[in-house]
C-alpha cells in the first residue's frame, strides 16, 4: 500500500491543539503526567522518577522525529490556556505492514473531559485522510476499563483478549483489543456531541 508520509505535524480540534512534543516540554510532561503513579499505571513505559527519565524519553522521540512514516509524538495542548497536558501517538504493529496501532496519556486532572477521545478522532482522521492508513489497532489494561470508553467512541470494535509487557518486561498487563478498519469511503471526523 502507497502511505503519503508527513510526518507528526500540527493538528487542531475545537478545544485542542495537537503538535509535536519538544525537547522544551520535559518539565511540563514530567509534572503533568510521566511522574504521576497513577496516570502511568498501566503505560508500557515505568513512571518517571526524574525529569531526567523524561529527557531520555524526548531524546528517543528526537531520533523518531526526522522520519516521515513516525507518528509518535503528538502532544495534546489546550487551545484556550496553552498547557500541554497529555501526549498520544501511532505505530507500525509489529507483523502487520498496514497497520497501525496507538496510543494515548492524559493528566490525571483532565480525566473525564472527553479530551482524549477528540484528540484521537483527529489523529485518526488524519492518518487515514491524509496518510491513506485504513487499519488501526489499540489495546486496554482489563483493569482500565476507562481507555475502553475512549475507543468504543472512537467506532472501534473489540476483538478479543490479549497481554502486553512494559518495555522493561517486568510488568504485564491482560488486556482487551480493539481493531477499526476504515473503507476508502468512510471519513471520520471529531462530532462534539459524541
Amino acid at each position: 500500500m502507497k502511505y503519503t508520509h508527513k510526518g507528526v505535524i500540527p493538528l487542531e480540534t475545537k478545544r485542542l491543539l495537537l503538535r509535536p512534543i519538544h525537547r522544551d516540554d520535559a518539565e511540563a510532561i514530567f509534572e503533568n503526567w510521566a511522574s504521576d503513579p497513577e496516570t502511568t499505571r498501566f503505560m508500557l513505559w515505568n513512571c518517571h522518577r526524574t525529569i531526567d527519565d523524561t529527557h531520555v524519553w524526548l531524546d528517543t522521540l528526537e531520533k523518531n522525529a526526522s522520519r516521515p512514516d513516525c507518528y509518535d509524538s503528538w502532544g495534546i495542548v489546550l487551545r484556550n490556556t496553552g498547557e500541554l497536558i497529555g501526549s498520544m501517538g501511532a505505530f507500525w504493529r509489529a507483523g502487520e505492514s498496514d497497520t497501525m496501532e496507538f496510543g494515548y496519556i492524559i493528566s490525571r486532572k483532565y480525566w473525564g473531559n472527553g479530551y482524549t477521545t477528540e484528540a484521537a478522532r483527529e489523529m485518526i482522521r488524519f492518518l487515514r485522510d491524509e496518510i491513506g492508513i485504513r487499519h488501526f489497532f489499540a489495546c486496554h489494561a482489563e483493569k482500565n476499563p476507562a481507555s475502553g470508553k475512549v475507543l468504543v467512541k472512537l467506532g472501534m470494535r473489540e476483538t478479543g483478549a490479549g497481554i502486553y509487557r512494559s518495555f522493561d518486561g517486568i510488568r504485564t498487563f491482560p488486556s482487551v483489543e480493539y481493531r477499526l478498519d476504515l473503507s476508502e469511503d468512510k471519513r471520520i471526523s471529531y462530532d462534539p456531541g459524541a
